[in-house]
């Protein structure tokens, strides 16, 4: 049976029992299954705003080396060489420059392809003609004598790494006749430096 009871029958009950009510009707809702609203802080408690916390999100581990950023994938990549590749005839060296003009700005060894000389900073892509063979073996000679050359080739970020990550592309962007040609004119100590092969490239027709 069910009792209704007016607001005027918590007048007879103590203040002490009065608090304690709505923690009674709580416990009393639960045992009987029934849903309960929030339980209600005591009187003369003050109320503290809470700030909302995002759930707790589960990051997935990430592996110590990414196969992206693996060396030997990473350079496959960057390194693909153009679809069509360069025989050395002189009718198909400036659009061999310009295929490598579109797609340098995008690509690690883009900043390979710049040289400086007397101070003056050249772009091998467009003023190929303005670097001699000898000044460009010049300038591999002092970036390839370095005492940890070794370990700068390969490592990202180095002007090494840069240089002969553009050897690499341009490799592969030769044909083999004319890439073999091309490295034995070359010394072998300095083969893979970018920049020279660049210019040798150019200068075997201009």
């Amino acid at each position: 049976m069910r009792t209704m009871v007016g607001s005027g029958y918590y007048n007879n009950i103590s203040d002490g029992d009065l608090r304690l009510l709505p923690r009674h009707v709580l416990d009393a809702l639960r045992s009987r299954g029934l849903s309960s609203p929030p339980v209600p802080p005591n009187p003369g408690t003050p109320l503290v705003a809470v700030s909302a916390v995002a759930p707790a999100t589960v990051t997935p581990p990430v592996p110590t080396k990414p196969n992206i950023y693996d060396n030997t994938h990473f350079e496959r990549i960057a390194c693909a060489g153009l679809s069509q590749r360069y025989d050395g005839s002189p009718d198909h060296l400036i659009p061999t420059l310009n295929l490598i003009h579109l797609c340098w700005q995008n690509e690690v060894w883009y900043t390979a392809t710049f040289l400086t000389i007397e101070g003056k900073v050249i772009d091998l892509v467009k003023d190929f003609s303005r670097v001699t063979l000898e000044s460009a073996k010049q300038q591999a000679i002092q970036l390839w004598s370095m005492p940890n050359a070794n370990v700068l080739r390969h490592t990202k970020g180095t002007q090494l790494y840069n240089s002969r990550l553009f050897a690499l592309f341009l490799f592969n962007s030769l044909t083999l006749e004319f890439a073999a040609l091309l490295h034995s004119h070359l010394d072998a100590e300095y083969s893979m430096d970018g920049p020279l092969l660049f210019i040798a490239m150019c200068n075997h027709i201009h």
